[in-house]
Order: structure tokens, then C-alpha cells, then sequence
């Protein structure tokens, strides 16, 4: 016999509801789970995003709160908050979730282009600069990002850097 008790079923039970697309029933599996676990950042984590999936941005911003209460470092729920943040408007959120996120997860290049884009939605074209350029020395070999990082330079009215880097 299972026991029913254990996180990994509850966990089980609460994906089955999400692959379903039954957000409600997915987060009350998930709240009867922060009720077992010892470590609640993690739970807090997966109703957020069931709240993103189901177009409650508000209610999925709180869940990542509390998870970051639980754990001030699950870079996780800093990164979805600074989605949720820009989806609603709220740049200034947004791009300082999506900094401290990458602080913690350093060699995360999505999270370094992330906060590229954000930092030229924010008009910081330095910080982008710096954040592409990792990206170009990373992946050599993947064009969009050289393409990138020399849109910006042209924005800035830097084309001679800007040539010298494509030559």
C-alpha cells in the first residue's frame, strides 16, 4: 500500500492536475503538501506558477514571495517574479528580480539575456552591453547573440565598434 502521506505523492498528484490544466485542484494538493514538507520555498514555487498559468499574476507574485521567505536564495521564483513583474508593468520590479536571480545563478546564460533585454527596455545600454558580451564569449557560435550585442552598440552610436565586432 502507498503511503499517502508521503511528499512524492502528493507531488505526483499535483503535476496530474497541472497536465491537466486543473489549476485550482493542482494548488490544493499543494497546500495540503506545505503542511508535510519541511522545506515550504519549493511548494510555494509550484503554486506560484500555478497561479501564472491560470492568469492570476497577483496571486502568483504572493506564492513567490513566500517563497523567497522560505528560502531568500531560490533564484527560481526571483526569475518569475521578474516575468510576472514586466507582464504587469512593473519594470523596476522586474529587472531587479531578474539582477538578483542572475547574481545567484551566475552561469545561467538565459537569466544573462534576460536581463540584457531589460536592462534596453530600461534605456541602460552599459549594463546590456556587459551582459551580451558574456553571452557573445560563451557561445561563440550562436548568431543572435553577436546580432544582439551589436544592435545595442548601434543604438548607442558605437559603429565602429560595432564593425570591428562583426569583422
Amino acid at each position: 500500500a502507498i503511503n499517502s502521506t508521503a511528499v512524492g505523492v502528493y507531488s505526483n498528484k499535483a503535476a496530474c492536475f497541472e497536465a491537466m490544466k486543473e489549476w485550482e485542484k493542482a494548488i490544493g494538493v499543494y497546500e495540503e503538501m506545505l503542511e508535510l514538507e519541511y522545506t515550504k520555498a519549493f511548494t510555494f514555487y509550484k503554486i506560484g506558477l500555478c497561479y501564472k498559468e491560470s492568469k492570476q499574476p497577483l496571486n502568483a507574485i504572493s506564492s513567490f514571495q513566500k517563497s523567497l521567505r522560505e528560502d531568500p536564495q531560490f533564484y527560481l521564483s526571483m526569475m518569475e517574479q521578474s516575468y510576472l513583474y514586466e507582464e504587469i508593468g512593473g519594470m523596476k520590479e522586474a529587472l531587479h528580480y531578474a539582477q538578483e536571480a542572475t547574481l545567484l545563478n551566475e552561469n545561467n546564460l538565459d537569466y544573462h539575456k534576460r536581463l540584457a533585454f531589460l536592462y534596453i527596455d530600461a534605456g541602460n545600454f552599459e549594463d546590456s552591453l556587459k551582459c551580451l558580451k558574456r553571452l557573445v564569449d560563451s557561445e561563440p557560435n550562436r548568431f543572435y547573440n553577436w546580432y544582439a550585442y551589436t544592435e545595442v552598440l548601434m543604438l548607442i552610436g558605437e559603429y565602429e565598434d560595432a564593425i570591428t565586432v562583426l569583422n
